[in-house]
């Protein structure tokens, strides 16, 4: 019987290994220099914005025109983005031929209140919108409160329009928990006080109020009574 042939020393095997090593090795970096060469090459040709950008916000994210697209910082673009009242729900795209396309929404405006640079709009869910050229009822005044409290607000500003007086052009925090409102409807002004969660008194108000035009004042901040008055002086 023929004795098996003995394996290969250790030391004619190990040049074969390293062989193979140094031909994977030059591939990777071939492709390495490549790119480090080429992709900084590939830089931001344009960014494209929505019409209504602010100018500021313009010339922050259009001086990334010359960068380095795969570099790019979507985070900070985003940032910038969300930093004005208002804009949300941001959405980048970068395209093969170098372009950025930056797209938001913007929140709807439910109300408005007055700031030391002209109106801010207010949005649905009580944070700051964005900056308007005239105001949009239901103007809250004084502008205060957490974001929470302006929500509840605005809130029980579209529940007092059920009322059947007209829309409400002003709001404003009387007491905690208590709310005043002004409502319009043709030459008729009427001014509401009213619980700032409601009230089982606000389902009696609209069989009372409505068909009584000379009604100007109307309370309906306790569970168990309705107040009704023709105050001729509607005021602040």
């Amino acid at each position: 019987m023929m004795p098996s042939r003995p394996p290969f020393p250790e030391s004619v095997r190990r040049p074969r290994t390293r062989r193979r090593r140094s031909g994977a090795v030059v591939p990777a970096v071939l492709v390495l220099l490549v790119l480090t060469t080429l992709l900084p090459r590939w830089t931001v040709r344009s960014v494209r914005l929505p019409g209504n950008t602010p100018a500021t916000l313009q010339r922050n994210l259009t001086s990334l025109e010359g960068f380095p697209l795969l570099w790019l910082d979507l985070g900070w673009i985003r940032h910038q983005v969300e930093a004005w009242p208002g804009m949300k729900d941001v959405e980048i795209r970068r395209g093969l031929d170098g372009t950025v396309d930056v797209r938001w929404d913007v929140c709807t405006v439910a109300g408005s209140v007055r700031t030391g640079v002209g109106w801010h709009g207010l949005c649905e869910d009580g944070t700051a919108g964005p900056r308007l050229d005239e105001p949009v009822a239901p103007v809250i005044e004084p502008p205060r409160g957490d974001v929470a409290t302006v929500r509840r607000v605005l809130e029980a500003g579209d529940r007092l329009e059920r009322l059947g007086l007209g829309p409400v052009t002003r709001l404003r925090i009387v007491l905690p928990g208590e709310i005043e409102a002004w409502t319009e409807s043709g030459s008729r002004t009427v001014r509401v006080l009213a619980a700032l969660e409601g009230s089982p008194s606000e389902t009696a108000a609209r069989r009372i109020v409505s068909p009584r035009p000379g009604v100007t004042f109307l309370d309906v901040a306790a569970p168990d009574r309705v107040v009704v008055g023709p105050e001729k002086e509607v005021g602040s």
